[in-house]
């Protein structure tokens, strides 16, 4: 053991010199994902010791080794992250241009920082091994185990999970979808049903606490799955934008406002000059999932397309089961408890949709959790090493979605505020202001995120249909819009446990044909957690669970006040659904736990309520999993018609930027992946565009020009865009023999066809000829 970690270092250094040639000149694929995957494991074993010395995990233990591969994994993107808001990503050097064979070394720089920077904080902040306080496993431990289950039955988990496995990776559409559920056999829906069940009725069975949460990241890589395996292109409309910035830095390109270079931006703020980069959000709220998606795709060699597919399906099903245990076992003492808290994670639709999409929140809520968890344990501890990770890896998520950071920073502070404030009060004389404190506290928390959201101007007052916002919320809260009826709208708030699918996505199955019997089981729901809550309010005073509650007061205060009393984007509260649920979901642990170690009855008696509850609450999950993400998919063919038009318009992209003049006239699916692969130089088809990206005129000249073709039509195309030329594109089947001829001879050219699209081409020079 002592000649291993002699060579460690030895080894290391070769990984990095490796890497330093794999940058400058070999760009090998296979090479470049070995030396990654070694990198991790060889600056991991620094973070292992850390762990193990600072937060008394076992150096062999795989919560350990996952802890420590995460953190480096983070450590780079937020490294990277640095880069892209004060500077830029190095270009790839090369005669080609930026996608061709190149070399850019400037990325082994972010590789060795990463690595010295782990040497040193293993080095010099774990010298101490800190105090840990014992698990608190015990009596509840043993009451918690009701059914003894031998290992026949994880082989039958694991014969039906390959099943529900080939069943998602073997069907793949290229097609239009507005769900995945479109697509995905019938047959997967209720295998997953019976791998939930079963995976729940393990969480009470006499078998290993590790052989049980292998089980939940079976499950998870299932639950995370569904939308990558759906489809050949990743899903949603933001996604292109985000490959439009990806694609930028990858070719060098500075994405403005900066700190430094030349291209650095001012702005006078209450009198005094600040660099404009402090005062973009969104560019600090981005810049993590954009620096790190494009150091992969230049260290494995994989296209950002594909980054973008799988990189947080991946990443979410393997590290966050470990990271739920971990707190669940840290707020209620009990391994089993962080098992209850990882598998009710897979009944909530937006831990199943965010875990499926590569987007910055997502990104951002597992380096809160990770955060979290280092708080929960220094709470408990007290260990001064522990302070430092935790305050480390908080500052860091500055430079991550600012939402978590935010989150975060009021469950520190807040929870900080009421400890010193009870430990000043004199209980005995002042114990009107001792019951004040918690009150206080909590509204000021409460009104935190309506107060950010108002001060940044994103949402502001609304004076009217106060009353018809509660009542709204009331009834999505409460299931009686989703079972009453699919509405053929699209519905943002209330997409809490379950999403309210819109009817185009909507797809009947075998659990959300019938949907009336969840209004009880909500009923129930939103009762546990009250009354839970008013019981941790009442009996707990521990420093965990003060922070609970006041982050709960931010969370769930914030998310009614916003969406009752505010109009606007409610930029911050629309993002909460996740924090809602995950916060619900411990209150009901504490409560359900409570009644089940104190509940005397038979021993058959507990057994069957207990199935009786994993089975609903099984069939709950498979309705809120079926209920999916309602948002639409770029096909094969607009990928295809996109990958070759954007060559054709190169001409008008060689201008400078401000002079760029182009025109292409497409539904906004067709210029959505149009934007990411031209790397953000052709937005909206040339056509104006507002701040919340609508296009009214363009979506008007398009209905128009599809529909009923005028040779003024050229005209309006010409003073909208400026441009020299213009293109028209539109799917063949859906447009009609006599529009197509009439939009010919107007536009005077024969159109091509590119992946079942029509495309025309027209010079606008005398466009009204």
């Amino acid at each position: 053991m002592n000649r291993q970690k002699a060579f460690r270092p030895l080894f290391l250094a070769i990984i990095l010199g490796l890497q330093y040639f794999q940058f400058a000149s070999w760009q090998s694929s296979w090479l470049g994902w070995i030396l990654f995957a070694s990198y991790v494991l060889l600056v991991g074993v620094m973070w292992q010791k850390v762990f193990s010395r600072t937060f008394g995990l076992a150096v062999s233990s795989w919560l350990n080794r996952v802890f420590s591969w995460l953190t480096v994994f983070l450590l780079l993107s937020f490294v990277s992250s640095i880069l892209v808001i004060f500077y830029h990503l190095p270009a790839r050097h090369s005669p080609l241009g930026a996608d061709g064979g190149g070399s850019s070394i400037s990325y082994f720089y972010i590789y060795l920082s990463v690595a010295l920077l782990s040497w040193l904080l293993s080095t010099f902040w774990s010298r101490e091994k800190a105090r840990i306080i014992a698990g608190e496993d015990g009596a509840e431990q043993h009451n918690f185990i009701l059914f003894k289950l031998n290992r026949l039955w994880i082989c039958l988990y694991l014969l039906v999970w390959a099943l529900g496995f080939y069943l998602l990776a073997s069907q793949t559409s290229g097609a239009v979808l507005f769900s995945p559920w479109q697509n995905i056999s019938k047959y997967y829906l209720p295998i997953f049903f019976i791998l939930t069940l079963l995976s729940g009725v393990f969480l009470f069975a006499k078998f290993k606490t590790k052989t049980i949460l292998f089980i939940l990241v079976l499950q998870s890589v299932l639950l995370s799955s569904y939308l990558p395996f759906s489809h050949q292109l990743p899903w949603g409309g933001d996604v292109w934008r985000h490959l439009a910035v990806e694609k930028q830095l990858q070719a060098g390109e500075p994405i403005l406002p900066v700190l430094f270079g030349s291209k650095v931006g001012w702005r006078e703020v209450a009198g005094i000059n600040l660099p404009e980069v402090f005062l973009s959000p969104q560019k600090l709220a981005y810049s993590q999932l954009w620096g790190i998606s494009v150091l992969l795709a230049e260290t494995l060699r994989v296209d950002l397309v594909a980054i973008n597919r799988w990189l947080m399906p991946v990443l979410w099903s393997i590290v966050m089961p470990f990271i739920l245990f971990r707190i669940g076992w840290l707020v209620f003492g009990s391994r089993r408890s962080g098992l209850w808290l990882a598998w009710l994670s897979f009944l909530a639709f937006p831990f199943q949709a965010l875990g499926a999409l590569t987007l910055p929140v997502s990104l951002g809520y597992l380096n809160f959790f990770f955060v979290l968890m280092l708080w929960l344990q220094y709470w408990r501890d007290r260990g001064r090493s522990q302070r430092r990770y935790a305050l480390l890896f908080s500052m860091l998520m500055v430079f991550g979605y600012s939402l978590q950071f935010i989150l975060i920073l009021l469950a520190v502070v807040l929870s900080s505020i009421v400890c010193y404030l009870l430990k000043r009060i004199n209980n005995e004389q002042l114990t009107i202001s001792n019951l004040m404190v918690k009150p206080v506290v909590f509204l000021i928390g409460a009104a935190s995120i309506p107060a950010i959201e108002i001060a940044s101007g994103y949402s502001s007052f609304n004076s009217i249909n106060r009353l018809s916002n509660l009542k709204q919320l009331a009834g999505q809260f409460t299931g009686w819009f989703y079972a009453s009826a699919i509405r053929p709208h699209d519905i943002l708030t209330g997409n809490i446990w379950f999403n309210h699918t819109p009817d185009y996505a909507f797809v009947e199955n075998i659990f959300n044909n019938w949907r009336w019997w969840l209004l009880p089981l909500m009923a129930v729901l939103i009762c546990l957690f009250i009354f839970s809550f008013v019981s941790v309010w009442r009996d707990r005073a521990e420093r965990r669970w003060l922070m609970l509650l006041n982050l709960a007061g931010a969370v769930v205060g914030g998310y009614l006040l916003s969406w009752t009393f505010l109009t606007g984007d409610h930029l911050l509260t629309r993002r909460l659904d996740l924090m809602f649920v995950f916060l619900w979901i411990l209150f009901l642990i504490y409560i359900l736990s409570k009644w089940l170690n104190s509940w005397q009855a038979r021993r058959w008696m507990i057994r069957a309520v207990v199935l009786l509850v994993v089975f609903i609450l099984s069939w709950f999950g498979a309705l809120t999993y079926a209920s999916a993400p309602d948002m639409r998919v770029v096909s094969e063919g607009e990928f295809g018609v996109v990958s070759d038009l954007r060559y054709e318009i190169e001409p008008a992209l060689s201008l400078p930027k401000g002079d760029r003049r182009y025109c292409v006239l497409a539904d906004t699916w067709v210029l959505l992946p149009l934007e990411g692969l031209s790397s953000g130089k052709i937005i909206g088809g040339g056509f104006p565009i507002d701040y919340q990206f609508g296009q009214k005129e363009r979506v008007e000249l398009f209905n128009k020009f599809s529909s009923n073709p005028e040779s003024q039509d050229l005209e309006k195309m010409k003073s909208l865009t400026g441009a020299a030329d213009c293109w028209f594109v539109y799917p063949e089947n859906n447009l009609d023999s006599e529009i197509a001829n009439r939009i010919t001879e107007i536009i005077g050219n024969n159109p091509r066809q590119s992946n079942g699209f029509l495309v025309w081409e027209k010079g606008l020079q005398k466009a009204g000829e």
